[in-house]
């Protein structure tokens, strides 16, 4: 049977493929018109062929077009999402940073605070003592201003013997040791308030009260020395109460000052705690935000790999389906111009093969 039969129908014979086929022409050639019978199965047999790859072409273009869909679309959230973590693990790091600062900043102002105020404190208490110093001195200042005044009535109103000096000048009496130790006493008076008020002793000569002069001479140099004097201590005395009115007020603008200071801090103190408490707040929901996006992204990535899956095995399949539909038209298509151009040998083949197995 080999010798007598072509290579081309030996090979067509060969193929599992074409024993459906040469078993439905030995059928459709025992019938009468057997040739076109045979003629229109296997045109029928490459219109359904061509058929079922056209059909096959489209299922595969709409299932490709969805492969590049869901890729693109799986590829862009699956970037949405790592951009989106990596901004919030940023936007965390900001915020830790931010939060640091603020409780950095509370704590500053705490300190600050609290140095303010005993800086405030301390400055109360030196005003006080400072008042409270000055208004000695000048009180002191004041004494010595009265002390001085009696000091002048006293040597004004010095007389010898009774009378006054201009009288007993007249009768040319003594009055070398009249009211000395009245007079004494009102000068030792004024040296004390010296002393208290400059820091250093004011001496009087002995002669001077002991009325080595002349009399008049001396009560009237007293008297210049006197009025000088409680010139002085009227001067110091402006000078104690201007100065204490001054540091009363630097007193005053420095408290007022701190004060106004320690509200600043204490409003900056009370904003960096809202800061760390809005801070925690924001942080808790970004770590939140931030858990939920890794688990999509983490889905994302799955439906990426079963897309990825999903579309290489269509396309082994499409590509499985085409290349058996490709081989059948090809085999159909053979055997249709075999049979049209060597009718007699492929029929005594058939009859012979289908006969012998009959």
């Amino acid at each position: 049977m080999t010798e007598s039969y072509d290579s081309v129908l030996l090979e067509m014979a060969t193929d599992p493929r074409s024993e459906a086929v040469f078993a439905t022409m030995n059928v459709q050639l025992k019938q009468e018109g057997g040739f076109d019978r045979v003629l229109a199965l296997l045109n029928q047999l490459v219109d359904d062929g061509r058929k079922q790859l056209h059909v096959a072409n489209k299922i595969w273009r709409k299932t490709e077009a969805r492969c590049d869909v869901a890729t693109m679309k799986f590829a862009e959230r699956q970037n949405y999402y790592e951009t989106k973590e990596s901004t919030l693990n940023q936007l965390i790091s900001e915020m830790y940073k931010e939060k640091n600062d603020a409780a950095s900043s509370a704590a500053s102002m705490k300190v600050y605070n609290a140095w303010f105020e005993g800086f405030n404190r301390r400055n109360v208490l030196r005003k006080a003592e400072s008042a409270a110093q000055l208004n000695r001195r000048y009180t002191a200042a004041q004494d010595a201003v009265a002390a001085t005044k009696r000091a002048i009535e006293t040597v004004s109103n010095w007389t010898v013997r009774g009378k006054p000096v201009a009288q007993a000048r007249k009768s040319g009496k003594s009055g070398k040791k009249a009211n000395k130790s009245f007079i004494q006493e009102n000068l030792e008076e004024v040296t004390s308030a010296f002393l208290e008020l400059k820091g250093f002793e004011l001496v009087i000569p002995e002669s001077f009260v002991e009325l080595a002069a002349d009399n008049h001479k001396v009560r009237r140099r007293l008297l210049e020395w006197l009025g000088q004097l409680r010139v002085t201590f009227v001067e110091i005395a402006d000078h104690f109460q201007q100065k204490a009115a001054a540091r009363s007020e630097i007193f005053g603008r420095q408290i007022a000052a701190v004060s106004e200071l320690l509200a600043k801090y204490a409003l900056d103190a009370t904003h960096a705690s809202h800061a760390v408490a809005r801070f925690s707040t924001h942080l808790s929901s970004a770590k939140e935000a931030i858990e939920f996006v890794a688990k999509l992204s983490k889905q994302n990535a799955k439906l990426v790999i079963a897309n990825t899956d999903y579309c290489r095995v269509e396309k082994h399949n499409y590509s499985n389906t085409k290349n058996l539909i490709d081989g059948q038209l090809v085999l159909f298509g053979k055997i249709k111009r075999y049979f049209i151009d060597n009718y007699k040998k492929i029929s005594k083949f058939i009859k012979k093969k289908y006969h012998r197995t009959n």
